[in-house]
């Protein structure tokens, strides 16, 4: 597994699911999960076995410590988990699900690939959001 904090040719790591039940689609997102820099790596060592396992979407990237213009906060990195699909909604929540379920109970927001793809960040752009603690999204 390569580490966020030691890779220095690339802003993301990338991982995909063992398995591949789904591919993306024009209708692709991704549970946005941040951690603070010093926990990034443990936190990705979590999502891309279980993303490698099929127990999270078809794929998963963590934001590497490269520089990055599009990085709002330099005190967290994101990690995205993909979903094939925005609108099935089981599958989403399936993923949020575990999520939680391996211990990330931070705010988690949702975001649709068409978002990403329009130059869209910052607040007010998800999809869903759930906030800490919080067993469900809306």
């Amino acid at each position: 597994m390569q580490k966020p904090s030691e890779t220095t040719d690339d802003s993301w790591v990338y991982v995909t699911s063992t398995f591949r039940r789904e591919e993306r689609t024009e209708r692709s997102g991704k549970w946005l999960v941040f951690s603070a820099l010093e926990e990034q790596d443990h936190a990705w060592e979590v999502i891309s076995a279980s993303t490698e396992s099929d127990e999270l979407g078809f794929a998963s990237k963590a934001a590497t410590f490269v520089d990055n213009p599009r990085q709002s906060n330099a005190k967290e990195l994101p990690i995205c988990v993909y979903t094939y699909d925005s609108s099935d909604l089981i599958d989403v929540a399936r993923v949020f699900d575990q999520l939680r379920q391996l211990g990330f109970t931070q705010r988690l927001f949702y975001k649709t690939d068409d978002d990403t793809r329009a130059g869209r960040y910052a607040n007010g752009v998800s999809l869903y959001f759930s906030p800490p603690g919080s067993s469900t999204f809306r």
